[in-house]
Formats: C-alpha cells, structure tokens, sequence
C-alpha cells in the first residue's frame, strides 16, 4: 500500500482539503502517476446480514493540485470494474484514516457537477457557441441553454471583457489602502466621494488591518499620489486620523471588470478625421476601436450588428475589430462577474514578504497553491497581484462558510515561508466590482507566464 509520503506535495495538499470538505470517507487510488478520488463506505445487506464495501469516483487530482471534479453519473459496477483495471495495472490504493469528530460540510448552492463545468466555459470564453459548449461540458444544447439561463438568474451572472489594453492609453495600476485608527468615516459619503473619480475602478470597504481599498488607473505614480490627496482633502475623509499605503499594483491573477466611467477618460483618443489630423495620429485609436471595447465591456454577449447600428459603421466593423482585438491581446477574452456571487465572505490578506530568501525558497508550493480548484462557484482567488507598500503581495478570496478564512490563512502559512498576514474582511463594494468568475486556470495568462515553473517535477524527500 503506498503511504502519503510517497504522494506528491500538490496531489496529498488537495487531498486533505477534500478530507474536510465531504461529509464521508474517501480514498484515493494512483494508477501511472494519476491519482483518483473515491467515496469509500459499507452499505449493510439485510439479507445476510453483512456489510458490503462500495465506492463512489468523485474525481481526479491533477500533478499540480487541481481538483477536477466528475461530471457524468457513473454506476457502482463500472467503479468496480474500473477499480479491477487499475489494480490489474499495477495501481495502489491509498486509505490514511480520517477523524471521526471533525466538523465536515459539503460544497452548497451547487445543482449539480456541471453547474462548475458551465461556469469554467463561460468564464473561460463567454462567447464560444453553445453546440461548442454542449461537447465541453457534456450537455445537450437545449438542455445547456436551460441551465445557463438559470445560472444567469441564480448569480447575477454579467457578461464583459478581460482586457490587456490599458498600456496603450499610458495607464498603469496603482494602489491606496488605509487604516482608520479613531472613529470610521461614514460609507456612505466616502462612496459618494469615489464614485466621482473615474480613473478609481474598485473601492472596497473592509474591517481588520485596513479598510480602505482603492484600484486606481493613472498615467504616473504622480497622479495617482494627487488623486489619493484630493480624495484624504475632502470633508467625508479629512478630519479622521489614519494610515495611507500607496504603490504601484503590478497585475497578478485574475481581473477587475472595468467601469464604464473608465471609457469616458479615453474617449479624446478616439480619432476624428480633420484637416489637421486627416490620419490616425500615435496615441489615437479607431471609432471601431473604441465602440468594441466599450459596449463588450458593458455587455459582453451584446450582437455585433446592434453596435455597427449604434456606432453608424459598417457591417462587420465590430466583429472583425473583436477578432484583431483578441488577437492583439488588447482583449484576452470576453468572460463573466456576478451581481449575486456565492460568499459569505471576502478576505483581502496582504502577504508582505518579511524575508525574500526564505519566500523565494518555497515559492513553487505558493503558485501551486493558487492554482487548487475547491470545488465551489468561483475560483480559489479573484485576484492577486504584487504591491510595493507593504511590500508584499495581495490576494482576495472567497470566503463560504465560517472558519473558511482561517484555513486559508494556515494553508497560505504552510505553503509559503518568510511571510507575514495581514487580513482584511471586505464589508462591502463600495464602487466597481470583483472579477467573481470560474475560469480554467490553465487557460489564463498567469499560468501561461508561470507555467514551466508550475509543471516542474516534484522532489519528494
């Protein structure tokens, strides 16, 4: 039988999380470096009075710790014929026992697997076909229409761009955290205050080590560091003492959805011919250009037609602009946020490196870390990215249930070394929102960049 030693750091990881999370005991089986997730219980046999073992497949866990979780119903004689194969193969199963009197609750809200599979294609690439999507998820089309539209209902689903074109308009993210250290402003009036300020994308509203969250877009540091100024200048924020941060944000993991305020500070970029300017100067961008961009951002899913009609172009003027746009990556993919994501909570946890040497020593298992599928609606982070004061790194997760955010914090903790947490509980959105989706993590940027350091073979000691 082999022992948990023997498993890979990710897989054994992944596999102690689902230990906590079904309310049953489960085994897992490895088979040419696979390993597979099973429900193992006795089911007592009334008529002779013996028990008889019986194993559910709930999944596979991949060499980087991602749980993918099975979509189709299987019978209990196909387990057992698939158990034969496996052994017949060479396969071991692995049984490391489990405590009887831990607290275990099940992934909730969810109708069914393929719930996850439909939320990971839209979050994926929102605008593929539904005869493509059916293959993906294993669905008829009329039946995955159905779902969708009730997964739309259910979540508040909204449909817009992940973008990568902020650098050709010289706009950079930045950064401002505070701490209120007497008496908290009124939200009310400190979201008035923001909801003024285009070039803010998201405000976040929180309690615990800071509670002020502002994702700002700006040209330079400097304008960036005057718009935090007029912002502490003003009534709703100037006479309560506090503690401001302001960095630069470089972008991580995941995205935040664009306001459409933020099209209004580029639309002096859109060229109009002239007799000073009869050509696109550098700098400038194409009517197209700008109608594209700006009406997916708002919706997603909307007819290409409807915006050549609104914009007075062309025929085809939108969607062969779309087309050069994901080509280009000045759009990486039209996806999904939600209205009425599935939280009960959400955690902002600066991860401010204390000690580099020792951080960069295990910062493989970190990556890996973020990479987890829990099983829920949403991915294990919405976003992440490096941050220069505190110097460190950012995360915001999901939070479900209560003691969700302490497990996170020790998992975090056990995975990562020269660090130290500071966490936020995120009350509300003040302006803006978070990119809640559930995307192939394979399919991101993020894991394109840090892929041959995520595939790199374990060492196990």
């Amino acid at each position: 039988m082999l022992s948990m030693e023997e498993i890979p750091v990710a897989v054994k990881r992944t596999f102690e999380r689902l230990k906590a999370t079904y309310p049953f005991y489960i085994i897992l089986l490895s088979r040419n470096g696979h390993y597979y997730v099973y429900r193992h219980r006795g089911i007592y046999q009334k008529d002779t009075r013996k028990i008889k073992t019986a194993r559910t497949y709930l999944g596979k866990i991949t060499s980087i710790g991602e749980f993918l979780m099975r979509t189709a119903p299987i019978k209990l004689d196909e387990i057992e014929r698939a158990k034969e194969i496996i052994l017949t193969h060479g396969g071991k199963v692995i049984m490391p026992g489990i405590s009887a009197s831990k607290t275990i609750i099940e992934p909730e809200g969810l109708e069914d697997a393929t719930e996850i599979k439909i939320l990971e294609a839209l979050s994926t690439d929102a605008r593929q076909g539904i005869s493509r999507m059916s293959k993906t998820v294993e669905s008829a089309p009329n039946t995955l229409k159905n779902k969708i539209k009730k997964l739309e209902r259910k979540y508040g689903i909204k449909y817009t761009i992940e973008y990568g074109f902020l650098d050709r308009f010289n706009l950079y993210r930045f950064l401002a955290i505070a701490k209120f250290t007497d008496k908290m402003p009124d939200a009310e009036k400190v979201k008035k205050l923001i909801i003024a300020e285009p070039r803010i994308q998201l405000a976040l509203w929180g309690r615990g080590e800071f509670n002020l969250f502002l994702f700002i877009l700006a040209a330079t540091p400097t304008e960036a560091e005057n718009l935090v100024y007029r912002l502490r200048s003003q009534p709703a924020l100037s006479g309560y003492p506090s503690e401001w941060y302001s960095s630069y944000f470089t972008h991580g993991y995941g995205y935040i959805p664009l306001r459409n305020e933020f099209f209004d500070l580029i639309k002096s970029k859109v060229w109009q011919r002239t007799k000073e300017t009869p050509r696109k100067q550098q700098g400038q961008i194409f009517k197209r250009e700008y109608a594209t961009m700006r009406e997916l951002n708002n919706d997603g899913k909307i007819k290409f037609k409807d915006i050549d009609k609104k914009y007075g172009l062309s025929t085809g003027s939108a969607s062969n602009m779309y087309r050069e746009l994901l080509k280009n990556e000045n759009i990486w993919r039209t996806t999904i946020t939600m209205e009425k994501p599935p939280v009960k909570d959400i955690a902002a946890i600066i991860m401010e490196q204390i000690n580099i040497e020792e951080f960069n020593s295990n910062k493989i298992e970190y990556l890996r870390h973020r990479l987890v599928d829990t099983g829920f609606p949403l991915n294990r982070y919405l976003y992440t990215g490096d941050i220069g004061a505190p110097y460190g790194i950012l995360l915001i997760a999901p939070l479900y249930k209560e003691g969700d955010l302490e497990k996170l914090e020790a998992e975090i903790s056990s995975v990562t070394k020269g660090i130290k947490l500071k966490t936020s509980l995120i009350s509300s959105i003040l302006v803006g929102n978070l990119g809640f989706r559930k995307i192939d993590n394979t399919k991101t940027h993020w894991y394109k960049y840090n892929e041959d350091l995520l595939l790199k073979k374990h060492t196990v000691n």
